[in-house]
């Protein structure tokens, strides 16, 4: 995060995710966004950027192919322990 770019700024740099319309794309669009958040959480020591993150993924009630690629690419990297 710059030091001229608010908190909330730097949650809405992650959710800025453009759609293609491909299926496979935005769902690797979602997972290279998943793997974006965990480093920055790591980064800043502050996991609760996840909560900022999924409430803004979630909050026009759409559940898309990059929702399910963030969700699964969380899910795996849980399972190993990441």
């Amino acid at each position: 995060m710059t030091a001229t770019m608010s908190a909330i700024d730097h949650i809405r740099s992650f959710t800025a995710v453009e759609t293609s319309g491909n299926y496979r794309d935005d769902c690797t669009a979602g997972r290279s966004l998943a793997d974006r958040i965990v480093d920055d959480m790591q980064a800043t020591e502050f996991p609760g950027t996840l909560a900022f993150v999924v409430e803004e993924l979630v909050a026009n009630g759409k559940f898309g192919a990059v929702q399910t690629g963030f969700f699964t690419r969380l899910a795996e990297l849980a399972m190993r322990g990441a």
